[in-house]
């Protein structure tokens, strides 16, 4: 990425963390007109990012882990391997191909010195380093069960409802196509599904802004989405986020 893209993409990752922390204030003080011109403007700040980098995954997609020698990388379980690692691809049938952009490795959403999260394409989280584990230390982390979910009824017909990643764990429906696009340090993920009653994109970025004059240095993770209604008949759409507890998480075995 070109130094130019990433002045850009801080200067509206810091601009949306600012409107963020606005609205915040303004929920606290009770000042709805406020926090409604704060969310308009949050709104225009996440559709004027543009980027270089994006990769569409769909459900139909099929992707595996190959084994293949190397004199020095990361995979899925390790920070730093030597001899052989475990690689991700997309596979066609016999033919083994790179997987979209934004599936191997993806933006690290986190601040310096305070852990990471990464948002995959498939609308998975990966790579957890929040639990004192790190590139210079420590095993990854990985908790597949974690996801955001959307539920729609339109009166007088039964529910929907879509786990948002196109591989969920299994027994969850999926969501259809997911495209990814971003740029260190901002994520992004537009979902469509032909059944979706709505447009939904879902932004992550880090705070660059300090928070306050007593905890100056505490960074902030933030995961915004904004949705755009499809069709003309009203929908009922909550949406959620389930991440299970730190028992879950697969541990590599210890010493590799």
């Amino acid at each position: 990425m070109k130094r130019r893209d990433f002045i850009t993409a801080t200067a509206l990752a810091g601009a949306l963390g600012t409107i963020l922390h606005e609205q915040a204030t303004t929920r606290a003080c009770g000042q709805p007109a406020t926090q409604r011109a704060s969310a308009g403007r949050t709104k225009g700040v996440l559709s004027s990012l543009e980027f270089r980098n994006s990769g569409m995954v769909r459900r139909e997609m099929q992707f595996q882990y190959f084994e293949q020698p190397v004199d020095y990388a990361e995979d899925k379980d390790h920070w730093n391997k030597q001899g052989s690692v475990n690689y991700l691809y997309q596979v066609r049938g016999h033919e083994r191909l790179d997987p979209p952009t934004g599936m191997r490795s993806a933006v690290p959403l986190g601040g310096l010195g305070s852990g990471t999260v990464e948002l995959r394409a498939d609308g998975s989280f990966r790579d957890w380093n929040v639990f004192n584990n790190s590139p210079a230390g420590g095993p990854k982390i990985q908790i597949d069960d974690t996801f955001f979910g959307l539920w729609a009824r339109r009166e007088g017909e039964e529910p929907k409802a879509w786990a948002l990643r196109t591989h969920p764990p299994q027994g969850l429906p999926s969501i259809s196509q997911i495209e990814y696009s971003g740029a260190f340090p901002v994520s992004r993920l537009r979902f469509s599904d032909p059944d979706l009653p709505l447009m939904i994109h879902l932004t992550g970025t880090v705070s660059f802004i300090r928070v306050s004059q007593k905890s100056p240095r505490r960074p902030r993770q933030f995961l915004a989405s904004t949705c755009t209604i499809l069709r003309a008949k009203p929908w009922m759409c909550p949406s959620c986020l389930t991440c299970s507890t730190t028992l879950g998480a697969k541990l590599p075995p210890t010493g590799n």
